[in-house]
């Protein structure tokens, strides 16, 4: 008696739905993902038991690097605007709207006030391998306060929210430099700031 013969299926599998899938949600991602911007400083931060976070919003960053350079940065474009106005202005500084838009594109930044304007004036290529000196912070010139004091109330007028100052340092950053920064936070009245570093074990657990 002859076997019946079960008809084979084709194997192929349409791929079309799970290709346009595929490139929606990577249109969705590149569309929806905030990268992070360059810094302007690298720092290595010290270790601690610390587990507490720090706010992703309304935080003026202070950084200093293993050499004691200061960098300042706001997390908010306006407010970042604002700071520089008013900086600008108590400075009697004249910036373009150029120069203006270029500042709120830098997420942080280490240039003295007097070398200000020509900074702003380089071009996107230019400051970005251009070696900032950092913002003097010490008892000769210290213009940190400027930067400190504009940008909270720059932050304030813009958002009506107050700013959380931070502190990231390199772990290997020689303690008068810190100090330095102390000091101005104390001549401020900034008596609440937070410092970032490395999560490591408790020795305690």
């Amino acid at each position: 008696m002859p076997k019946n013969k079960i008809a084979r299926k084709s194997s192929k599998i349409d791929m079309t739905a799970m290709v346009d899938l595929a490139f929606l949600l990577l249109t969705f991602f590149m569309l929806a993902t905030n990268f992070k911007a360059e810094e302007a400083a690298k720092v290595e931060t010290p270790s601690s038991i610390s587990d507490t976070v720090i706010p992703e919003r309304d935080i003026m960053m202070i950084t200093v690097n293993d050499s004691g350079k200061v960098f300042i940065g706001i997390d908010n474009k306006d407010s970042r605007a604002a700071m520089l106005k008013k900086v600008a202005s108590a400075n009697k500084i004249t910036l373009t709207e150029e120069e203006l838009h270029a500042f709120t594109l830098e997420t942080n930044f280490g240039v003295p006030i007097t070398q200000l304007k020509a900074w702003l004036a380089l071009s996107p290529m230019e400051r970005e391998s251009f070696k900032q000196p950092g913002i003097p912070c010490d008892t000769v010139l210290n213009d940190l306060p400027q930067w400190i004091v504009q940008g909270r109330f720059g932050h304030k007028e813009v958002t009506s929210n107050d700013i959380r100052v931070v502190l990231k340092a390199d772990k290997n950053t020689h303690y008068p430099a810190i100090s330095n920064i102390i000091e101005t936070f104390r001549e401020l009245r900034v008596h609440n700031f937070a410092l970032i570093t490395t999560l490591e074990d408790d020795p305690r657990n």
